[in-house]
């Protein structure tokens, strides 16, 4: 079994994306929930830092298909990049 917490960021989100080794996505979600939680706690919900982890959340929570939560954590990335960048900002464009 892979381990979730030894795997780097972007493998994990391509395992995701790609479907692959389904058995790790609660564990991932269980890291990803917990990640939110530690940038909350260190930076606020108006950090960059706080938008990238709602971002990644994402793509754990469609896998899992709670596209409800996928949604919100969607739409919470997306409401902090325009106070942190102006509109026209490539990390704007990102959400």
């Amino acid at each position: 079994m892979i381990s979730v917490l030894k795997a780097p960021p972007k493998v994990t989100i391509h395992l995701v994306r790609h479907n692959k080794h389904k058995e790790i996505f609660p564990q991932l979600f269980s890291v990803n929930s917990v990640q939110v939680d530690i940038r909350l706690k260190l930076f606020g919900e108006e950090h960059i830092s706080t938008a990238v982890s709602y971002h990644t959340f994402v793509d754990t929570q469609h896998a899992l298909g709670d596209f409800s939560l996928a949604l919100q954590s969607k739409q919470r990335a997306f409401d902090i990049r325009p106070k942190l960048f102006r509109d026209e900002h490539s990390s704007t464009a990102d959400s």
